[in-house]
């Protein structure tokens, strides 16, 4: 992540897990907003994550979910996602941190393009991963952040969510 608010600053992160995982990170008070892609699977990730938990205040985490079927199973043999996951969570739970999983069609379906774009968090990546976080982000914070509230309410008022 770039630039650090104050440590005492409450930050709250989206984690959309993966071999390339993407995390998105925003501090109200600070009106601060970041997302990386985070290469290196399950092992990357948790080194880039101690790094987050020394520099931020985390106020809370979303995470997508990963669940495995048929169609999963076949296509891919890789487990970062679920190490992830199951890492998050019980690091959350050890360090009183809130933890949310939403599905992948939660995140989607409310956090458009038009909409990450109207909030200036939207980046055209190879494979969308840091998007990806960031619709989470959005979404969870659609419902407790005044700010976040606002914005996309002015957005819709004035019509321009036009979807994907």
């Amino acid at each position: 992540m770039r630039e650090v608010p104050d440590k005492d600053v409450p930050a709250y992160f989206a984690v959309d897990p993966g071999l390339a995982t993407g995390v998105a990170c925003y501090a109200p008070a600070a009106n601060y907003y970041n997302a990386v892609e985070v290469l290196g699977g399950d092992i990357g990730f948790a080194n880039f994550w101690r790094v987050v938990l020394h520099d931020y205040t985390v106020a809370g985490i979303v995470c997508e979910s990963f669940i495995i079927t048929p169609q999963t199973a076949t296509k891919t043999r890789q487990h970062d996602a679920l190490y992830i996951i199951g890492w998050l969570k019980l690091e959350s739970q050890r360090l009183g941190i809130p933890f949310t999983l939403q599905t992948p069609t939660q995140g989607k379906s409310f956090g458009t393009d038009a909409k990450l774009k109207h909030m200036g968090w939207f980046v055209k990546t190879k494979d969308g991963h840091r998007n990806d976080a960031t619709r989470h982000l959005l979404t969870f914070l659609a419902t407790r952040d005044a700010t976040v509230r606002s914005a996309l309410a002015a957005m819709l008022t004035a019509g321009e969510d036009s979807g994907r």
